[in-house]
């Protein structure tokens, strides 16, 4: 995980560098724990709120591509009940423009597709749909369009999040509090040397951490910043399903590798 990492190595740098101005003797004055920890608490307020909204925007995101395969399925259910409905109706052409549309998705999810491919999968299944919906009742007709909407909003969930992140003046605001309270505790001393040098690095590296995991999850869409990325399995398994290359089932789907939990030997009993 790229911001612990960053945390860790950047708060034993500081440190490590802190240790040298006593050392030295470089120290400039004279700020106590409990002074400097009433303004770390500010901070950390500001920065538990941003977490919390940005959070709530990524796990909305995840739930939003679950929205979608669900959604999708069930347009393939009302697909179904037209070609119970009318025998001389062949459901295909519109199963494999769900398949399209599920594949569109998922890859302007993770930025192989733009978001004009993306809206043009999904309004093809307008025109696709046509004669399913002249084989079915009103209401199921009207189901089927509910859920092209879903759909839709959905999308343009994802597209607003996509491309409208945090300011950048919050983040310049926010790293301008951190190297404040940082440099402020880098230059003054105690009269513990070890409490010290410890309250610096778990300060820095808290601080540090917490800025580059909000700038990380502001970022799921598989681009250079993210570490954390939305999951588009859903999608690819939608998409395999319509395509008929594997058969739904009630199971969920598998977690990934790094959230798989491995238990002991006595675990296992």
């Amino acid at each position: 995980m790229k911001p612990l990492y960053h945390a860790f190595v950047i708060g034993v740098f500081i440190a490590l560098f802190h240790a040298l101005v006593l050392a030295h003797g470089w120290a400039l004055w004279d700020v106590s724990i409990v002074s400097i920890s009433g303004l770390s608490a500010g901070v950390f307020f500001v920065l538990g709120m941003i977490f919390r909204s940005t959070v709530q925007d990524y796990k909305t995101a995840d739930i939003a591509i679950a929205q979608m395969r669900g959604k999708i399925l069930s347009m393939q259910d009302v697909n179904s009940i037209a070609a119970q409905e009318a025998p001389s109706y062949d459901g295909t052409p519109f199963r494999l423009a769900l398949a399209r549309a599920a594949e569109r998705l998922r890859d302007y999810i993770e930025n192989d597709a733009s978001l004009d491919e993306a809206n043009t999968a999904v309004s093809a299944l307008i025109a696709t749909s046509q004669h399913m919906r002249k084989a079915l009742p009103g209401a199921q007709a009207n189901l089927f369009l509910k859920q092209h909407e879903d759909v839709r909003q959905s999308l343009s969930y994802l597209a607003y999040l996509k491309h409208h992140n945090f300011p950048l003046a919050g983040y310049a605001f926010l790293w301008f509090f951190a190297a404040f309270i940082i440099v402020l505790q880098l230059f003054s001393e105690t009269q513990n040397f070890l409490l010290d040098t410890l309250f610096i690095f778990s300060l820095s590296a808290i601080l540090i951490f917490f800025i580059e995991f909000i700038r990380d999850l502001e970022h799921p869409f598989r681009c250079h910043l993210a570490c954390f990325t939305l999951d588009t399995r859903p999608l690819t398994y939608t998409a395999a399903v319509l395509r008929g290359s594997r058969r739904e089932c009630s199971e969920p789907l598998p977690a990934p590798f790094w959230a798989r939990k491995q238990l002991s030997f006595p675990l296992w009993r």
